[in-house]
């Protein structure tokens, strides 16, 4: 009876490691699609960013000069898409040119950078016209 008995624990204790193992794989998973589903949602909702010391320039060059945000955003959008390219800031935009087309986009769009963490290295020029957008 004693063999019997050690057969029912031994095979008791595998089922329990396995159930525990799928219970934790699981939950993997799960973790898993959530971040895929996250990494999904920032990538679909952001196809640009000044990633190079070129594209870092050629931002600066844009924000020390007025941007009229243009019916529908579309200066604006045109302008910025392969600098900063985010969905958030196009909709703030658009919402920017339905209330006034000939609107400066630079408050926008320096907001916008603020509220991501970019930050643009300036110098006394940049810091002046920056501050009185």
């Amino acid at each position: 009876m004693l063999p019997v008995l050690a057969n029912l624990i031994t095979e008791y204790r595998s089922q329990k490691s396995s159930i525990t193992m799928e219970g934790n794989m699981s939950k993997v998973m799960r973790e898993i699609t959530m971040f895929e589903s996250w990494a999904q949602n920032i990538s679909e909702g952001t196809w640009a960013m000044p990633n190079s010391p070129e594209s870092w320039e050629r931002l600066k060059g844009i924000l020390k000069q007025e941007l009229p945000v243009g019916i529908d955003a579309t200066n604006a959008t045109e302008v910025l898409y392969d600098i900063i390219g985010d969905d958030t800031l196009y909709d703030q935009l658009g919402d920017l040119a339905i209330a006034e087309p000939e609107a400066d986009a630079r408050t926008t769009v320096v907001d916008w950078m603020k509220d991501n963490g970019l930050t643009i290295d300036i110098d006394d020029e940049m810091q002046s016209i920056l501050m009185n957008i």
